[in-house]
């Protein structure tokens, strides 16, 4: 299904540029962005494209058609990286807080007049989902491994590219059975004590 997915993409690449363009003409300017994203003051906006204003961005339009200056942008990024190793585990932090951070700031719906919004939702099924997690290590719950090819892939993309509201969007299905297993345990752990204060009694 993702080859047939992705074969026309491709066809069409081959009859524009000759070759054979993996996947997207874009990857270049995601990975670029993934490190060095406009910013506002000193903050980085990630999710955002940078503009004319980054000097890479406009030497990279100088490489020629798109797929070109998306090699272009792979490439310097790949080479800033290898001279400043140390610049992406300084990233890391910052971009695993966005990863889990619940508040909507890219795509979803907010109020008029506001650039981000408090997920209620997202925040309380995830500290259900902490308890679930804790009780499915616990208990060791048969073929769990299967909850967490999602969660693992959102990671993977987060320490690749970024963390973001929308890139976390394949996990949240696993978050919501964790959370259901965190309200079942809390639910009968609160029917256990109930159960003794009333022998007591």
């Amino acid at each position: 299904m993702l080859l047939l997915t992705l074969l026309p993409w491709e066809v069409r690449n081959y009859r524009v540029f000759h070759r054979v363009v993996p996947l997207t003409t874009n990857d270049g300017i995601t990975l670029y962005g993934a490190y060095w994203p406009p910013r506002v003051g000193s903050k980085r906006i990630y999710g955002n494209v940078p503009g004319l204003e980054d000097p890479a961005i406009v030497a990279a339009s100088r490489a020629g058609d798109e797929a070109d200056v998306s090699g272009y942008l792979r490439r310097l990024t790949l080479q800033r990286l290898r001279e400043n190793p140390r610049y992406y585990f300084q990233l890391l932090p910052e971009k695993l807080f966005y990863m889990v951070a619940p508040v909507d700031w890219e795509t979803f719906p907010h109020r008029p007049g506001t650039e981000r919004s408090f997920n209620v939702g997202y925040a309380l099924s995830s500290v259900l989902a902490l308890f679930g997690f804790w009780v499915s290590i616990r208990c060791r719950v048969p073929h769990q491994w299967l909850l967490w090819p999602g969660p693992i892939s959102v990671l993977v993309q987060t320490l690749i590219f970024y963390g973001g509201p929308r890139y976390r969007l394949p996990a949240e299905p696993t978050l919501i059975l964790l959370a259901s297993v965190g309200v079942s345990w809390v639910l009968s752990t609160a029917s256990r004590r109930s159960r003794r204060m009333r022998g007591r009694d």
